[in-house]
């Protein structure tokens, strides 16, 4: 099938990958399952072509659900290695809401996987400026959503 073939994935609508990723979701987040990989190699591919900013919206698209599922996982470092990514590329383009996505997918990382030297300050700092981030992007919800989880620790 289509799967197979990678040279044919390079070149994916928005739409198409869009519905490997919900594809992807409906066989579970706690896994990386075969439409999650093939999503990611594509991801790479512009990795190595150096075109994210061409596709920064996909890529993080794509990625942010990869990274979280890892997270998930308990592949803690896997995720934490793609978020940097994330930050830098949408940093460029001033894109405040996935800057805050990655930041709190690391912190979440950090207080879940909870290593010898934890240090709940720091998670505590994360989380807020995730969500001082949401708040500059206008995602009232998001921003609301964290200062719940900080009030509750």
């Amino acid at each position: 099938g289509v799967l197979e073939n990678f040279s044919q994935l390079l070149f994916l609508t928005k739409e198409e990958r869009t519905c490997l990723i919900n594809m992807a979701r409906m066989q579970g987040e706690n896994e990386l399952n075969r439409y999650y990989k093939v999503l990611w190699k594509v991801c790479g591919e512009h990795e190595k072509a150096n075109e994210i900013a061409q596709n920064i919206s996909m890529y993080e698209f794509i990625m942010a659900h990869i990274a979280s599922v890892l997270g998930n996982a308990g592949c803690y470092e896997e995720s934490n290695a793609i978020s940097p990514t994330i930050i830098r590329e949408n940093a460029l383009v001033r894109r405040f809401g996935n800057i805050a996505d990655g930041i709190y997918n690391m912190a979440y990382n950090y207080k879940t996987q909870c290593p010898p030297d934890y240090d709940d300050n720091v998670w505590r700092t994360e989380v807020e400026k995730s969500a001082m981030l949401f708040h500059m992007s206008k995602c009232y919800n998001l921003e609301a959503f964290l200062e719940n989880e900080l009030a509750q620790c």
